[in-house]
């Protein structure tokens, strides 16, 4: 079974690097309509009770909640250690064969570009953003799970291709345009408000 892993930090507390330009409100209404999306994607891509979502923010569980979504406690600093953290908890199902790790944060994201990375053969697949250093997209097989190393963060793409053959595995790569575009900095958000018209007519956070 394929398990869609939703990694979400404090609704408050995400997007942080738009502070300068997006106010806390703006901010914490972006993050839950991402969620919400991210919510509805995976759970028309495989069943809710085949998702997860690894949070410590209770206003995000209540969300899930509505999906049919079970949750994992995020007990982590940081992305790295709160994953780590559900290792435990995703090795313990053992109807879990793969994971598939989905940021909330892209909004091209589809059916279609996920079932592309869980068609993709080998124990880790990596997608990254559009210039090839961050992770957008990861897949570990049960196996990889056990000893795979998180290093999200700055130049994370490479950081992950290394985890990956450190464990003896030569990671498949999938580039996809859909899952490439995340907003994470000014002009990422500025290009999605650009191109996103119908979703920002008549939204609260606007």
């Amino acid at each position: 079974m394929t398990t869609i892993l939703i990694p979400c930090k404090d609704l408050n507390l995400g997007k942080s690097r738009l502070s300068p330009w997006v106010d806390g409100r703006t901010r914490r209404s972006l993050c839950k309509m991402f969620l919400n999306r991210t919510l509805a994607l995976a759970t028309a891509t495989v069943a809710a009770s085949e998702v997860r979502l690894l949070t410590s923010d209770p206003d995000a569980r209540e969300i899930a909640r509505e999906f049919g979504v079970p949750t994992i406690a995020d007990k982590g600093w940081d992305l790295n250690s709160a994953l780590s953290g559900a290792r435990a908890a995703m090795a313990s199902d053992v109807s879990v064969s793969e994971v598939v790790i989905l940021p909330i944060d892209l909004p091209c994201a589809n059916s279609h570009s996920l079932g592309t990375v869980m068609r993709e053969p080998g124990d880790v697949v990596i997608v990254p953003d559009h210039e090839r250093r961050g992770t957008n997209v990861l897949s570990l097989s049960r196996a990889a799970l056990r000893d795979f190393s998180f290093q999200y963060g700055s130049n994370s793409f490479m950081a992950h291709m290394a985890a990956a053959q450190r464990i003896g595995i030569e990671p498949a790569v999938v580039l996809d345009e859909d899952l490439a575009f995340d907003v994470d900095e000014p002009d990422d958000y500025h290009l999605w408000k650009e191109h996103a018209p119908t979703l920002l007519r008549g939204a609260a956070w606007v």
